[in-house]
């Protein structure tokens, strides 16, 4: 099966914020920055499942833990405290993304997502629609 890049040969840092999703985007911002890049929703949510594996900086999450925990996109309290522990350390820690199954690529995230164990907002925002996003 063919696989890699057609829109270029070249991955620059220095281009990937004003490509990438930020880790507090809407379901609205999601779709119109998928939609940008001529991606359907189905595309988004399929492409969102590469967190599955890969880790995150404490900081991209840091607004989903206590005491936010009453916003209705919080974090599941188990998984909070348990990134929590790790993420009070000095500097700017680093946790896997998918603590089940950290580095399989596999189908575990969705179920995450479901369960409200996800570490961004951006995640947490594919449970907002109810056409499932």
């Amino acid at each position: 099966m063919p696989a890699g890049r057609y829109d270029g040969n070249v991955s620059l840092a220095s281009e990937t914020l004003s490509n990438l999703p930020l880790p507090f985007a809407t379901l609205q911002m999601l779709k119109d920055m998928f939609a940008s890049k001529g991606l359907t929703v189905d595309e988004m949510v399929t492409l969102s499942g590469a967190h599955s594996v890969g880790i995150s900086h404490c900081s991209s999450f840091s607004d989903r833990l206590p005491p936010n925990l009453s916003d209705p996109s919080a974090m599941d309290a188990t998984l909070a405290a348990s990134v929590q522990v790790k993420c009070n350390r000095t500097g700017d820690p680093v946790v896997v993304q998918d603590l089940r199954t950290p580095g399989d690529l596999d189908n575990q995230y969705y179920r995450n997502v479901l369960d409200k164990k996800v570490l961004f907002k951006s995640d947490a925002a594919l449970r907002s629609s109810e056409t499932g996003a």
